[in-house]
Order: structure tokens, then C-alpha cells, then sequence
């Protein structure tokens, strides 16, 4: 049975119809995306499969004992607990768990206990149960689990002791998608994870999905997301869904054929039901009362037709050249040995680069890294701690900032081009927005009853048309659905100016950027080519890396046995080893390495117990003499079985 059923699924806001019929079934440990513009109903359906909505029509059926966890857009996350405490109230049954096992190292110290050799053999039976228990289901690593889903989604130390109430809603949004990520659900509903991400986050989380045990819904815009994480797309178009098998770019070859399917169909049979009726003209002008019969049926017969209805209207793609009124010179912007601080903390220093006329320069980096920053220094908006940034003579800059400023409310959309095209017509003003996804009455909207996303497109149609010759724009695609990301796409395409692009949108910066500079570790670093190529770069490097760090380890280990075969050379007469079972020694040295991280864990507990329970610390200090007392066994085993296999 699958895990989730939706089944002719029909939901109303008022008069207005959001889904009609919709019916999709989930699998278990299925990976989908579920794409559609904005506010075709995606939140809708995740919220209706996530039982926080009724459908009008329809049913929902989930597997029984299912569990299903459901992120959304804007989660809430407002208690008095720290970000800690938090998600460690997932683990109270490990917790329940670790402290019996605590109680039980406390009793077997008491003296009394010592002596009673029953007690004792008892105690140590329930004690290696419950360990085996506890091992099992990860008692070792849920609190080191926790730790690298948090940073993992860019939520540090620095805020693991603060209460989520006071973060910002991306942290918030982060937040919620790890205790939800942490939980592991037979079912993850996501709505737009992505939006909060820096590209460090965004491949961190794509990794974990891959290995996520159970299944996954979701609503991303975000391509590269979406090409990496999914296995089949479902879209929402016209209150229903289409499904194509596969990830987002096998989606695009198969819809491009569909609808070339569709549409050849459609002719066909919009030829042949012409062919039917002029022949029916011509029945019914002979006058002949047999052919008019004749006419009559073929009538009857077309009204029985399912009629194919036309395909979804193509945009055409407008060819445009979006060109800078004035030449200017080859020299854009000078960065040298620029640093910038605040309140003591160093965003980056000596970050030096050049950009020329006609490049196309992706910026990018973790959040918080000061891309924002670097970009108002390098436009004169913000003064350098340190260093020199000009931009070269004739310069004309457009700047696009991550929130849309220099818009006036009061306008209709149309009137805000056509203050800068005060000679094109009417209709020629409408052509240039239709370029940007304004369509129809779209163009007559209040500029202040826009969305965030349709403004960021309209000012970037508005800083394209004044034709500057350095576009620089802050994460444009903030938050827009996939078809409007492809609208900017194109403009900066047709673009002929130069440009320096803020983004975390991956499959953008393929597209468009054909050089990078990535600021991390307060250094500004170049690389010429697009993100793919950056990506391969550092994946040789990499590669390198890891092979050298490997003939290292193979150069210590022989080191080692060398050093031991010498040790029992040396040995005096008549002293013998320590004998076990013969043993694997790859086994016995992988046993080895999982007790020293155990004791390792411990030894962290251990390290941060300071004022905790006594009897706390005293089960912690015999949990470690116990997996000590192994570790010291299995080590004389190791090396008995390497002398074995050498002396073979």
C-alpha cells in the first residue's frame, strides 16, 4: 500500500477553484517535487496531505502508523526553551534510556553490590541489555546527529543556547527544517526549504536527503534542487496535476514533448473534424433527402467527440536586446586590499579583484559572509574599514537590492515603464511586460498591491530599459516561482552590459556568470568559469586531497607493524601475549575506531557535566571504564591478529 493517497481531491477558497479532482499517490522512501506557479494551490495540497486542510471534495488516505511532518513557508517557533533544549526533547526515550543505564553503573560501584556476586551478575545482565538497547537505536550519536544537522543548516554554537523566539524568520524557517529533518517522519512535506539557504546549506541539505529513510514532497523553485534531490515531478497547472518521471531536467524534455504530442494531436483532429464538416455542407446543399440524413448522422456522430482541447498558449520568446545607452570605458570596478569590520569582527580583508567591460561575475558565499556588504562598498553606499574600491570613469550603475526600493506605489504598472519610454505606444510598453511575465490586466495592477516577486521584476525591467552599463543585483530571484526565475534569466541573458550577480541560485549562476568571486574565511577568491565548473575544481581538489591523506595512512600503518613485529622481537624469554579467538584484523581495527568515538563522546559529556547530577557524572566516569576496559582488550586482540596474518 502506498504511504499516502490522495484521491480525487477538490478544494474551493470561496467561489474560486484551487484543485479539481487532484489524485496522487506517494510511495514509500519516494523522492517527488511538486512545482507550479505562485498561487497555483501548491501550499494547498501540501497542507491538505499534511491534515491541516479539508478538502471540499475527495479523501486522503495515509498508511496506518505513518508518521508525516509538514515544513511551512513561515513555521512558528516562539517557545521560552533554547534551540537545544528544543531538539533535545526528540530524544527523551534515548535520555530515559542513558539515565537507567547511569543508575545501573551507580549501583555497581556500591561495595554492597560488589560483593553479592547474584545481584552483581544481574545487574550486569539488565545493564548489557539495555546497552545493546541503547547502541541500537543511536544512543551514541543522536546528540553528535543533532550538532551536524544544525550547523549543517547554518545554525552554530552561538545559537544553540538562545531561544528560537528571538530569531529571524530564516533562522526560524532552519530551525523548524532540522527538528523536522531530526524526527525522520515516514513522510516529509517541505514547502520552499530552499528559501533560506546559503549554496554551502543548500548542498548540505540535498546530501542529507539523499539518505533520509523515508519519503519526500516538495514545493521548491529552485532547480538545481530540485535536478538533485527528486526522482519524479508533479506539476500544478490548471487545478490539476501532470506527472513526469524523473528530476527536474528530465521533466523539461518530457513536458516539451508532451506538449509537442498535444499539439500535433490536437491538429490532427481539429483537421479532421473540418474535413467532417465540410462535408456535411456538402451533404446538406445537394437537397437530397438521403444525404441530408447522411448529414444528420455525421452530426450526431461529432457531437459525441471528445473534442482535445487546445495546448497551453507558448510564450513566444521576445527578441530583445537589452543595451547600455552609452559605451563607457574597460575599466568597471577596482577592488584592492578593501577590509571591512564591524564592532571588532572582520567580514573580509584585503580582498582585491578587477572587473572589466562585458564580464559576467557571479558573487557568492555563505550567508552572513558580507556579499551585501562587499557590493555597497564597491558602489560607494558603504565605507571600507581599509583598502581602495572606485568604479571606473562613465560608469552607470543599476542596482537591484535584495528588498525592492525605488518603486512608487500609487503607479500602475504600465505607467512606471512608461515614464521611461515616454515614445513607445501603449501597446509597445505592454510587449516589454510581457517580457517580465505582466500579462493582461496585469499591467493596469497598484505597484503597491504587488508581490514581493512581481516587484523585483518590474524594477529589474525598470534598471534594464535606463540601460546601464553595470547592472548589480542582489539575489533577484528571491523567493520567485520557476517561471519567473526563467523571465530574469533571459533579460540578463540579453543583457549586453556588464554585470555582478549576488545569488544562491545555482542553476542561475550556470547560466548567466562565466566568472566567480567566492567570499569565505574573509577572503575574496576568483575563479574563472561558471559554478559547475567551480564545482568540479574543488571536487579534484578534493579527490587529491583525500589520495594523499590515504598514502599517508598507509604510509603510518606500515610504520606501526613495524614497530610492533620490533617490540616482539624484543620480548624476553617466556613472556607470552595475551591470546583470544582468532579475529579479522580489519574487523577487530574498525571496532577499535567505533570505541575510541564512543569514548570520545563520553569524554565531551564528560567535559560540559560541570554541576550536572553526581549520579549523572559517576554513570558517565563507569560507562567509560567499561568501553576502556574493551578498547584496551581489542587493541592486544588487533595486534595478536596482525602478528598472526604476518606470521601466515
Amino acid at each position: 500500500m502506498p504511504l499516502l493517497v490522495l484521491d480525487g481531491v477538490t478544494k474551493y477558497y470561496g467561489a474560486e477553484l484551487i484543485l479539481d479532482g487532484v489524485s496522487l499517490a506517494i510511495d514509500r522512501r519516494e523522492r517527488l517535487g511538486l512545482i507550479g506557479a505562485n498561487g497555483t494551490g501548491k501550499t494547498t495540497l501540501l497542507r491538505i496531505a499534511a491534515g491541516e486542510l479539508s478538502p471540499d471534495e475527495g479523501q486522503v488516505v495515509a498508511a496506518r502508523g505513518a508518521s508525516i511532518a509538514y515544513l511551512s513557508q513561515d513555521p512558528e517557533l516562539d517557545g521560552t526553551d533554547t534551540l537545544w533544549t528544543d531538539v533535545m526533547s526528540l530524544y527523551t526515550d534515548l535520555q530515559g534510556l542513558e539515565d537507567r543505564l547511569n543508575r545501573l553503573a551507580v549501583q555497581m560501584e556500591q561495595p554492597q553490590v560488589r560483593r553479592d556476586e547474584d545481584r552483581m551478575q544481574q545487574l550486569l545482565t539488565e545493564h548489557a541489555e539495555l546497552h545493546h538497547r541503547f547502541e541500537t537505536a543511536g544512543g551514541y550519536e543522536y546528540e553528535t546527529t543533532a550538532k551536524k544537522v544544525l550547523s549543517g543548516l547554518g545554525l552554530g554554537e552561538d545559537h544553540w543556547h538562545r531561544s528560537p523566539a528571538s530569531f529571524s524568520g530564516g533562522e526560524k524557517s532552519r530551525a523548524a527544517l532540522a527538528k523536522l529533518l531530526l524526527s525522520e517522519p515516514d513522510l516529509l512535506l517541505l514547502d520552499e526549504p530552499t528559501n533560506h539557504l546559503d549554496i554551502q546549506g543548500l548542498e548540505w541539505l540535498e546530501e542529507y536527503l539523499r539518505s533520509f529513510p523515508g519519503a519526500i514532497l516538495v514545493v521548491a523553485h529552485d532547480r538545481s534542487f530540485l535536478d538533485r534531490t527528486t526522482q519524479r515531478i508533479v506539476e500544478l497547472e490548471h487545478h490539476q496535476l501532470e506527472e513526469y518521471r524523473g528530476n527536474y531536467s528530465a521533466y523539461l524534455k518530457q513536458k516539451e514533448q508532451r506538449l509537442l504530442t498535444w499539439q500535433r494531436t490536437y491538429e490532427r483532429q481539429q483537421q479532421d473534424l473540418q474535413r467532417q464538416r465540410e462535408i456535411i455542407r456538402f451533404l446538406l446543399g445537394t437537397g437530397n433527402e438521403k444525404r441530408i440524413r447522411q448529414a444528420r448522422s455525421r452530426e450526431k456522430l461529432l457531437e459525441h467527440i471528445d473534442v482535445i482541447d487546445p495546448p497551453p498558449a507558448q510564450r513566444k520568446k521576445m527578441q530583445i536586446a537589452f543595451t547600455p545607452r552609452i559605451r563607457g570605458g574597460n575599466e568597471i570596478l577596482d577592488f584592492v586590499g578593501v577590509a571591512k569590520s564591524f564592532g571588532g569582527r572582520s567580514l573580509f580583508e584585503d580582498a582585491t579583484f578587477h572587473i572589466h567591460r562585458g564580464q559576467r561575475v557571479g558573487l557568492i558565499g555563505p550567508n552572513g559572509s558580507g556579499k551585501t556588504t562587499l557590493l555597497r562598498i564597491a558602489l560607494g553606499l558603504e565605507r571600507a574599514t581599509a583598502g581602495r574600491a572606485a568604479l571606473g570613469r562613465s560608469v552607470v550603475v543599476g542596482y537591484l537590492e535584495q528588498e525592492p526600493t525605488g518603486l512608487t506605489d500609487e503607479n500602475q504598472v504600465i505607467e512606471e515603464l512608461r515614464e521611461l519610454l515616454p515614445q513607445f505606444t501603449a501597446g509597445e510598453v505592454r510587449s516589454l511586460l510581457a517580457r517580465f511575465l505582466f500579462f493582461g490586466d496585469d499591467v493596469f495592477k497598484r505597484v503597491g498591491d504587488l508581490s514581493g516577486g512581481e516587484k523585483s521584476r518590474l524594477l529589474l525591467a525598470k534598471l534594464i530599459l535606463q540601460g546601464p552599463t553595470f547592472l548589480v543585483l542582489d539575489e533577484p530571484t528571491n523567493h520567485l516561482d520557476i517561471p519567473s526565475r526563467q523571465a530574469v534569466e533571459n533579460a540578463l541573458l540579453q543583457y549586453q552590459g556588464t554585470l555582478l550577480l549576488v545569488s544562491h541560485d545555482r542553476y542561475l549562476l550556470d547560466k548567466v556568470c562565466r566568472r566567480l568571486l567566492i567570499l569565505g574565511d574573509g577572503r575574496v577568491r576568483a575563479h574563472e568559469g561558471n559554478f559547475s565548473h567551480w564545482r568540479r575544481w574543488l571536487r579534484q581538489q578534493a579527490e587529491q586531497a583525500a589520495v594523499q591523506a590515504e598514502a599517508e595512512r598507509l604510509t603510518r600503518a606500515a610504520a606501526q607493524r613495524e614497530a610492533q613485529r620490533r617490540a616482539r622481537r624484543r620480548k624476553r624469554p617466556g613472556e607470552s601475549a595475551v591470546r583470544g579467538p582468532a579475529a579479522n584484523p580489519e574487523e577487530l581495527e574498525q571496532r577499535v575506531q567505533d570505541l575510541e568515538r564512543k569514548i570520545a563522546l563520553i569524554e565531551q559529556r564528560l567535559q560540559t557535566a560541570a554541576g550536572a547530577d553526581p549520579r549523572y557524572v559517576r554513570g558517565l566516569s563507569m560507562q567509560h571504564a567499561l568501553l576502556s576496559q574493551q578498547l584496551t582488550e581489542t587493541l592486544t586482540r588487533w595486534e595478536q591478529a596482525l602478528a598472526e596474518a604476518e606470521e601466515a
